[in-house]
């Protein structure tokens, strides 16, 4: 269990456990990161999220946060997207200001795609 610290930022390169909770630390990026299965994230201060893995059947425990940016591959967008369609209960708690989410994502020649009421760039696979 890593809830309740001070943790700024997470270790690139690693394999989680399963089921990670990093709840209430100082987390403001998420990037770059194969994140596990079940994934609670709540009461941090999250404003990026980048580039991370969403595995099939997965479920993030999320608190609200405004989000500048948000981006995902295509495959993981198709996750999330199938995910948040297929059960009620996944629900993130973020939103994202497009006023800074938009040129964000302009500059990664993405494209700003909805999944329910987040907006989501979503740029090529590989990239």
């Amino acid at each position: 269990m890593l809830d309740g610290n001070q943790l700024s930022a997470l270790p690139k390169k690693v394999t989680f456990p399963p089921e990670t909770n990093v709840a209430r630390n100082q987390l403001t990026v998420l990037e770059n990161l194969s994140l596990p299965k079940h994934f609670n994230v709540n009461e941090n201060p999250l404003e990026r999220v980048s580039r991370v893995t969403v595995m099939d059947g997965s479920v993030w425990q999320t608190s609200p946060a405004v989000l500048k940016s948000f981006v995902l591959d295509e495959k993981a967008f198709k996750s999330l997207d199938s995910l948040m369609r297929s059960y009620s209960f996944f629900k993130l708690g973020w939103t994202v200001d497009a006023a800074t989410a938009d040129p964000a994502c302009a500059a990664e020649s993405g494209v700003i795609k909805q999944v329910k009421d987040i907006s989501v760039c979503v740029v090529p696979d590989g990239s």
